[in-house]
């Protein structure tokens, strides 16, 4: 039979050892610890690898030698992939004494000395329960409520953890019974309970209780009906083929609903409007002015423009709309002779009957004359063109260089002048003599007689380029070159 010194006599197993515990000890344990703070400011204090022709910085990594409980903490660099004991660590890098070293045992919950606490709190409740029921027999005060009541202090003895403990989700000690003495407290309780909400009377009120019903019962008819609505206005779309996304909201409230048919109709009318394609403001002035003149059918399609807020197709002199003329200059067409010029225009189909005048004011800026009916409908035309602009607020009779000397500005004065004079010569047609005099009076530019003008072109006819014709309704004007 076994002595009590071999029932003290517990034998030493090696536990299972979860991963990593090496690092859990010391002086591993000190060394990571002040290695993480290093990491959070890498800036201020960089941790360098020990080893020569290293350029590591903070490349330390955990790693280990040994196996099991043989296993050892020891840091590797990722740049040389040489290693540095934590020892080595903490006497480098820190001004830290060097901790006292621990091993795996120490991470271990001692068990206590008794040799049956080894084996759980169940050897000691079996126990109790032998000598409850001896007492039990010898005693019959000794009840067996009681007993079960001992037994629950009995469990209720703090346990030790097991080797594999069980895992409580609720992590709440409760006991293992339900005891006799647990099911009168918890009685208790409740009576006492209900006895303090009767004496407040916190009871529910029958008559609040009554308007909160009658509360429900409304809100329950109100729902009904609006579902009834809303179920009749679908069925209705639903005979004209309308979807019901575009009516439904007329249909919230009973006066939206009685007029529902004629928002329904003003809603097709807007849809079928919206379908139709735009019509243009020349289009509207034209239907407008049917079997009248021209001047005012542009005077309608100008006041049109403003009323709408449309900005004039023209440079915004007075001659332009007297005349009803405008000037447009594009930038983008390189320098060419005027019949090359006027056949390309003719390719790319713009209306060579409305164009009057065509005149470079630039080395890729051409200024055309055209006639105000046909401004909107170039202007659309060029910007088809993604290699062409139209430019705004153009001033031929200063340079567009705002800095320029004041030579280059009695020099593009002079050959503004000349070009005006020369067209003013060279047209046949009296409308547009009468515009380019206007213009030139307006520009504070003072034109010579036709004859005299036609004199000296014959002189320098070499210089000159007339515009060629393309088609019998064509008409052109000369037209001289002047860069800015």
């Amino acid at each position: 039979m076994d002595s009590d010194s071999d029932l003290d006599y517990v034998p030493i197993i090696p536990p299972n050892l979860e991963r990593g515990w090496y690092w859990h000890v010391e002086p591993a344990k000190t060394a990571w610890g002040h290695y993480r703070s290093a990491l959070k400011n890498e800036a201020a204090n960089p941790v360098i690898c020990l080893h020569e022709n290293c350029p590591g910085k903070n490349s330390y990594i955990k790693d280990k030698s040994g196996a099991g409980d043989k296993s050892k903490a020891r840091f590797k660099c990722r740049k040389c992939g040489k290693y540095c004991s934590p020892e080595l660590y903490i006497s480098t890098y820190t001004d830290l004494p060097p901790p006292a070293p621990t091993s795996w045992s120490d991470l271990i919950v001692k068990d206590p000395p008794n040799a049956l606490g080894r084996f759980g709190p169940h050897i000691k409740i079996v126990s109790e329960i032998l000598k409850s029921n001896n007492t039990a027999s010898s005693s019959p005060i000794f009840t067996r409520t009681q007993q079960l009541e001992h037994m629950a202090d009995i469990n209720s003895i703090p346990s030790y953890p097991s080797k594999r403990a069980a895992c409580d989700i609720f992590n709440t000690p409760s006991s293992k019974y339900i005891t006799h003495s647990d099911l009168n407290s918890k009685l208790e309780e409740m009576l006492a309970e209900m006895k303090s909400l009767i004496s407040t009377g916190s009871l529910p009120d029958e008559s609040i209780q009554a308007k909160q019903i009658a509360a429900l019962k409304e809100e329950n008819a109100l729902l009904k009906e609006k579902l009834t609505l809303l179920t009749e206005a679908v069925n209705q779309l639903a005979d004209k083929n309308i979807p019901p996304s575009t009516n439904l909201a007329a249909a919230n409230s009973t006066e939206n609903t009685r007029n529902r048919s004629k928002t329904a109709n003003i809603a097709g009318l807007i849809t079928a409007s919206s379908k139709q394609p735009k019509v243009s403001y020349a289009e509207i002035a034209r239907n407008l002015t049917t079997n009248k003149p021209k001047e005012e059918t542009f005077r309608l399609h100008e006041a049109i423009r403003k009323c709408a807020g449309v900005k004039p197709l023209s440079s915004g002199t007075k001659a332009e709309q007297t005349h009803f003329i405008s000037r447009i200059y594009v930038q983008g067409i390189t320098r060419m002779p005027y019949k090359d010029l006027k056949q390309i225009l003719f390719t790319m189909r713009f209306r060579l009957s409305k164009i009057f005048s065509l005149d470079y004011v630039g080395k890729k800026t051409l200024e055309f004359t055209v006639a105000a009916d046909y401004a909107a409908a170039m202007i659309q035309k060029v910007r088809s063109y993604p290699f062409l602009s139209v430019l705004s607020k153009v001033d031929p009779t200063i340079p567009i260089d705002k800095s320029a000397s004041e030579a280059t500005k009695l020099a593009v004065k002079k050959a503004f002048t000349d070009r005006l004079q020369r067209a003013f010569a060279a047209t046949n047609r009296p409308e547009l003599a009468s515009y380019f005099a206007d213009l030139a009076a307006e520009s504070g530019v003072i034109l010579d007689t036709p004859q005299a003008v036609v004199e000296c072109a014959e002189e320098s006819s070499s210089s000159d380029i007339q515009l060629d014709q393309v088609s019998s309704d064509d008409q052109s004007s000369q037209a001289r070159s002047m860069e800015y």
